[in-house]
C-alpha cells in the first residue's frame, strides 16, 4: 500500500482540492474508545502541548468519516494549529483560492456546486462552506510545516533527492517530420538557435523565439520533473543527468531535436517555489506524515497509555519502524 501513496500523487489545488486521508477503518473502529486518562468524566484520546483532546469532541468532528482515519484528521489539524502561526498572507491566499474553488465548481456543477464543494469538505473532517478557508488555511500551514522539517533534516531531503532526481527543466524543440533524416531546413533552424545562444542570447528567450512548442509562450519551461515523469525515454535521460544551469547537447526524440537545460534541482531553488511541497508530496506523501508526527512529538503528544491508538495512527500513517 505505502507503494501505491507514494506513486499516486498529490494533485493541484484547482484541480481536486480536498484529497482525503490516506485511508480508513471500518465505522465500527470509529465507536472504539480506547481506555485512558479522563476529566471531568470525558475520555481523553490524546493530548498534544498539554491541551487534551476528549472523544467526545473528537468523535463530533468526524462527520461522515470514520476511524482512525477521522482520528488523523483531527489529529494532524491540532498539530498544525499549534505548530504553525496563522498569518495575513495565508488568510489572503485562502480567501483566495477559494474564490477559485467556488468558481471552478461553479463552472463544472452549477446551482448544486455548494453539495458538491460540502461533501469533499466533509472527507477531510469540515462540515459546511463556510469552513473552506479554514481548510484551505490548513493545507497552507501544512506546507510550511513540511518545508521547515526538509529544511531542518536535510538527510530526509537528500534520501529523497537521491531516489526521485527532482529537478525544473525547460527545452526547445526543433520539430521534425522524421528526426532521423532531418532535412536542410530543419537543421538550418538548428543552426540559427546554436549561433543565438553562442551570442549569449538567454536560453528563454531563444525558446520563446525558435521552440515548436506550446512550452515556448512559458520560455521553454516544462516545469517540475523526476525519474517518474512521463517523458520521452531520450529526453527523460538526458534532463536527469544535467546539473543545475546546465544545457544538454542536442537530444533526438521522435518529435525531433531538443536542447534541455536543468533550471533548477538543488534544495535551496527549487524550495523557493510555491509548487515545492505539493511536487515533493507527489512523490513521497510520507514526508508529510513524518513531519507531522516529528512535530507533535516536538508538542509533547502524550497517548495517555492508550498504545493500541498510538499504534493504529502510526501505522495509518505510513511510519515505519525508526521513524522519529
Amino acid at each position: 500500500m505505502k507503494e501505491f501513496i507514494k506513486k499516486y500523487g498529490v494533485l493541484t489545488l484547482i484541480i481536486c482540492f480536498l484529497v482525503g486521508a490516506i485511508g480508513v477503518y471500518a465505522y465500527s473502529e470509529a465507536q472504539k474508545v480506547i481506555p485512558g486518562k479522563s476529566v471531568n468524566g470525558e475520555d481523553i484520546v490524546y493530548s498534544i502541548n498539554n491541551e487534551d483532546v476528549s472523544a467526545n469532541v473528537l468523535y463530533d468532528e468526524m462527520y461522515e468519516t470514520n476511524g482512525i482515519g477521522s482520528i488523523y484528521l483531527a489529529f494532524e489539524k491540532a498539530v498544525l494549529d499549534q505548530a504553525v502561526e496563522t498569518t495575513e498572507d495565508m488568510e489572503d491566499i485562502a480567501a483566495y483560492n477559494a474564490q477559485q474553488i467556488i468558481s471552478n465548481y461553479q463552472s463544472s456543477y452549477g446551482s448544486d456546486y455548494e453539495q458538491y464543494i460540502v461533501s469533499a469538505l466533509k472527507s477531510s473532517g469540515y462540515e459546511s462552506i463556510d469552513d473552506l478557508e479554514p481548510y484551505l488555511i490548513t493545507q497552507l500551514k501544512a506546507e510550511e510545516l513540511v518545508k521547515q522539517y526538509l529544511t531542518d533534516n536535510p538527510d530526509v531531503y537528500a534520501a529523497f533527492e537521491e531516489e526521485y532526481q527532482p529537478r525544473k527543466v525547460s527545452h526547445i524543440l526543433v520539430q521534425m517530420a522524421d528526426s532521423e533524416n532531418p532535412t536542410e531546413e530543419e537543421l538550418a533552424k538548428v543552426k540559427e538557435i546554436e549561433d543565438a545562444l553562442a551570442a549569449g542570447e538567454d536560453f528563454g528567450t531563444v525558446a520563446t523565439e525558435y521552440s515548436d512548442d506550446s512550452s515556448a509562450s512559458s520560455a521553454g519551461s516544462l516545469g517540475w520533473m523526476d525519474v517518474n515523469t512521463s517523458f520521452v525515454e531520450s529526453f527523460k535521460e538526458a534532463a536527469l543527468a544535467l546539473n543545475e544551469g546546465e544545457v544538454s547537447d542536442w537530444v533526438v526524440s521522435e518529435y525531433g531535436y531538443h536542447l534541455i537545460k536543468c533550471d533548477e534541482s538543488t534544495f535551496d531553488t527549487l524550495s523557493q517555489d510555491s509548487e515545492f511541497v505539493s511536487n515533493v508530496l507527489s512523490s513521497d506523501i510520507t514526508i508529510k506524515t513524518k513531519a507531522i508526527w516529528d512535530k507533535a512529538e516536538e508538542l509533547g503528544i502524550d497517548f495517555n497509555g492508550n498504545d493500541e491508538l498510538k499504534t493504529q495512527l502510526r501505522e495509518y500513517m505510513l511510519l515505519e519502524e525508526g521513524d522519529n
